[in-house]
């Protein structure tokens, strides 16, 4: 379900760059060849700065979550440039607009768009001379979290995962959200719609992601993601695996506690 060519070309255009707290950030479009282009920021060490004379980098891409952007993780990822880390940062103007519909199911085949605009972030970095591909990591947020998940069983290239408020069963999540439509069609169309979708839950890929360390960080009283079912996404996961509770019912991306310990874990995944 997550297949695709890669004999397809990337199709990277930047259309400019700036520099900030260290790093250069480009602004990069490339081929999803699910349909489309998938916008991103790629996030380098300064020039000038001296880790450019360490060689290979490992790196880290990140996906937001429903109703936020790329922007949400550009600090983090300028964050670790200094430190000898590229970023790619990538966006979905998919789940940017579910915020406007946060009970609406995500069809399949946008679910596996999604996943393979990841696996060919993957690539994009694979091509890279300055990038150790043994060392790259995921940073997923919400439904970003939950892609990861079924990354983790399609793609074998990621060393870490750290997975933010993620769900194993987002098919059941809508089940019990979605309203009921006012016609019989209309609730079959659902009924068939939250079925397709339960064959891409995470729940089937992410017992698959050893070798891959996973670290899952959960907002103890986030009301959308309960303790059972957050609980339940850690304990379906592959080991070597863990997880951090926060006291708090904020999301958890931003310069929080959370933010230091993915930075930390990553370090040590990655060797920054």
């Amino acid at each position: 379900m997550f297949e695709y060519d890669p004999a397809v070309p990337l199709e990277v255009v930047e259309s400019g760059t700036f520099d900030r707290g260290g790093a250069t950030v480009h602004d990069i479009t490339y081929a999803n060849p699910h349909g489309g282009t998938v916008s991103a920021y790629l996030v380098v060490p300064g020039v000038a700065g001296s880790c450019w004379e360490w060689g290979w980098f490992p790196a880290v891409i990140y996906m937001h979550g429903r109703g936020q952007s790329r922007e949400s993780f550009l600090p983090e990822a300028i964050t670790l440039a200094p430190a000898g880390v590229i970023s790619l940062v990538i966006d979905s103007p998919f789940l940017r607009r579910l915020v406007l519909q946060p009970t609406a199911p995500v069809p399949q085949t946008r679910y596996e768009s999604l996943v393979v605009g990841v696996r060919r972030a993957i690539d994009l970095l694979a091509t890279r001379p300055d990038i150790d591909p043994a060392r790259i990591a995921f940073v997923g947020n919400g439904f970003g979290a939950t892609i990861g998940g079924a990354l983790a069983g399609a793609d074998s290239r990621i060393r870490s995962y750290v997975l933010i408020e993620g769900m194993a069963r987002p098919s059941a999540w809508y089940r019990h959200r979605t309203p009921s439509p006012g016609t019989a069609s209309g609730h079959e169309a659902v009924t068939q719609d939250l079925a397709a979708l339960a064959t891409l839950d995470a729940q089937h890929d992410i017992g698959r992601a050893a070798p891959a360390a996973i670290l899952f960080q959960f907002a103890r009283r986030n009301k959308a993601i309960p303790p059972a079912e957050a609980q339940s996404y850690f304990d379906l996961a592959s080991a070597p695996k863990e997880i951090v509770w926060y006291d708090t019912g904020r999301p958890l991306p931003g310069f929080t506690p959370a933010s230091l310990d993915r930075i930390r874990w990553l370090s040590g995944q990655l060797g920054f």
